[in-house]
Formats: structure tokens, sequence, C-alpha cells
């Protein structure tokens, strides 16, 4: 890279909530879609919660120890759907 920093963005367009799942369902959605996107073997869920704003949110903090430790994020709206991240340059 160019020395420059860059950061994970979530955006979402969706403001009204459907059905929501509940928190081991949204456990499942949020491991499977890690090692879809990441292609990261499972790994530890360090933190799980449900954030208010800008919209409902879950927010899933995890780590893979493989061979060095690293962090991962999975945003999901109340209903399930993953918000997939961008990566944009830090100004």
């Amino acid at each position: 890279m160019d020395g420059g920093e860059y950061e994970a963005v979530f955006e979402t367009d969706e403001h009204s909530v459907g059905k929501a799942v509940d928190k081991e369902k949204a456990e499942e959605i949020a491991m499977d879609w890690m090692q879809v996107f990441y292609r990261e073997q499972v790994g530890t869920i360090e933190s799980q919660e449900i954030k208010t704003t800008p919209v409902p949110h879950w927010l899933f903090r995890l780590t893979v120890d493989d061979p060095v430790e690293r962090t991962y994020f999975v945003v999901l709206l109340p209903d399930g759907t993953v918000v997939e991240p961008r990566v944009a340059r830090r100004l």
C-alpha cells in the first residue's frame, strides 16, 4: 500500500425495520457471512451489540488467530440483512 490509512465503511439506505431475527440467528448469519466475505474460518465472537444509530443494527466484532490475531466486523440490520463494507481511504 502507499502508507495511507484505510477503513471499512458500512453504509445502507435502509430506514425501516422489518421482522427482527433473534440473537442466535444473527450470530449464525454473521459467522456464515464472515466465512464467505472475508474467506476466513469461523473465528471467535468478541462482542455483539445492538446499536440504535444511525439506524438500528447488530454490530459483531470477531477475531481469528491464525497465526496472527486479526479483527473483523460484521454489521446486520435487525431483519438479518448483511451490510457489506466498502474500503475508504482515510483523509
